[in-house]
Parts: structure tokens; C-alpha cells; sequence
């Protein structure tokens, strides 16, 4: 998740579990040269969602897929490479508005017992939930640097939009869902990985100020960008 007072905060997820083995079969690890970075979500089976802050050159990215542990060779895990990549055309870098990023596969996944693309929501439908969870490899304190080794799952309520947008001091645009609770949260590390309410993916994790504190992690809205989610596996 990235800090928008400009610097990134500590890779973590905070006050959460560790999930079920094969649980979470649309969960992606993105990887560079120095090993995991960000998550993303399986939405069909050759396109990875993300978070447009996540964009890094394509020809240094590994996706694995079926990954619950981070420092095993899992049989179930799935690697591949990526071979196109899709901002979200009215990305802002600075307010992180429609921070959204689609990344192909070089080919289609297998879908098994521990991959398969995620439910997504109708386009401009709106959700209620008491809990919402959060996935992610982040670090389980907030004082630590290691990654964990194990996926994470947080459950967390959504927030008030008005209320959240008052403690952002109206940064928080009708693309972003705010929610957490103090000691409760997600954090860069965990940036790109999915949001699931009632099992349908309602959110990308993106930003916010500190990590489990007073403030909500603030999630892009993904009914607001379905419509431009399909256009994109259409026409590629």
C-alpha cells in the first residue's frame, strides 16, 4: 500500500491469520528482481488485476499463481511471465484515482484445486458487509520488515465514505472504498491484492496514511472499473 504523505510504508498485514491452503485460489504474488512486491487478483484466466502504483517493466516481472508460501516450491504453484500490460487510462499518480493495472499472462493458467479467477462485481453496483478481508504475503507487525512467509487474510469493516473522506481531508473520490479498524489494516506490501466481500472482489488494495492507525486503508473501487476490466480481455 503506498503512503500518500509521499514515502511507502513498512510490507504488512496487520491483526490478521493465516488462511487456508488453497483458499484464496485467485491470490497472485507479483515478484521482481528482489522476489515479492505486490499482490493482484486472477480475473480471467490469462489477465492479473493489480494496482497502477505497482507498475514496474514488464520484461522483470514474475506472476506466480497456486502460491501459499513464499519461500516453498509449491507443486501448486504456477509461474509466468507477463507480456502486455494496461494502466487504468485515468490513473493519477498523485491522488491515486483509479489506481488500477492489468498484466497478461505469457499463457493461460491451469485452473486446479488451488487456481482460478476471482467472482467480480456488476458494473456501478454497490455492497454492504458487516466484515470484508483482505489478502496478502505483508509482515504480521508493526515494527517488523520481514515479509510473511505464509498468506495473510485480514477481516475488516468498510468504512463510511463520508466519514473516511472527512479524516482524508477529501481525498477519498467515489472510485475508492476506505476500511480497517486501529490494529487492523493493510500496507505496501500487500498493494495490488484483493478486497473480497461476500466473495466477490470489491477492492485493490492501494493506499493510506500509516499503517493500523486511526486512519482506513483506502481500496480502488472495482465496480467502478469493470466496464474498462472487460474492454481490456475483449480487445487484447
Amino acid at each position: 500500500m503506498e503512503d500518500k504523505q509521499g514515502d511507502y510504508v513498512e510490507d504488512r498485514i496487520i491483526g490478521g491469520y493465516k488462511v487456508a491452503k488453497n483458499s484464496v485460489k485467485y491470490m497472485a504474488s507479483i515478484q521482481g528482481p528482489s522476489g515479492h512486491f505486490c499482490g493482484g487478483t486472477l480475473v480471467n484466466p490469462q489477465w492479473v488485476l493489480t494496482a497502477a502504483h505497482c507498475f514496474y517493466p514488464i520484461s522483470t516481472l514474475t506472476i506466480i499463481l497456486g502460491l501459499y508460501n513464499l519461500s516453498l516450491q509449491e507443486p501448486t504453484s504456477q509461474k509466468f511471465s507477463v507480456i502486455s500490460v494496461a494502466l487504468h487510462p485515468q490513473f493519477n499518480s498523485k491522488t491515486l484515482n483509479y489506481d488500477a493495472m492489468l498484466l497478461k499472462l505469457h499463457v493461460k493458467v491451469i485452473q486446479t484445486v488451488a487456481v482460478k479467477p476471482v467472482i467480480m462485481p456488476k458494473q456501478g453496483s454497490t455492497f454492504r458487509a458487516p466484515l470484508c478481508t483482505a489478502y496478502g504475503w505483508g509482515v504480521t507487525r508493526t515494527n517488523g520488515f520481514a515479509l510473511s512467509d505464509t498468506l495473510q487474510g485480514v477481516d475488516i469493516p468498510v468504512v463510511n465514505h463520508t466519514e473516511c473522506n472527512h479524516r482524508y481531508r477529501g481525498a477519498i473520490t467515489e472510485n475508492m472504498v476506505c476500511a480497517g479498524v486501529e490494529n487492523k489494516d493493510t500496507c505496501k506490501g500487500d498493494s495490488g491484492g484483493p478486497f473480497v466481500c461476500n466473495g466477490v472482489l470489491q477492492g485493490i488494495t492501494s493506499w493510506g496514511y500509516s499503517c493500523a492507525s486511526q486512519y482506513p486503508g483506502v481500496y480502488t473501487r472495482v465496480a467502478n472499473i469493470r466496464a474498462w476490466i472487460l474492454n481490456i480481455l475483449a480487445i487484447k
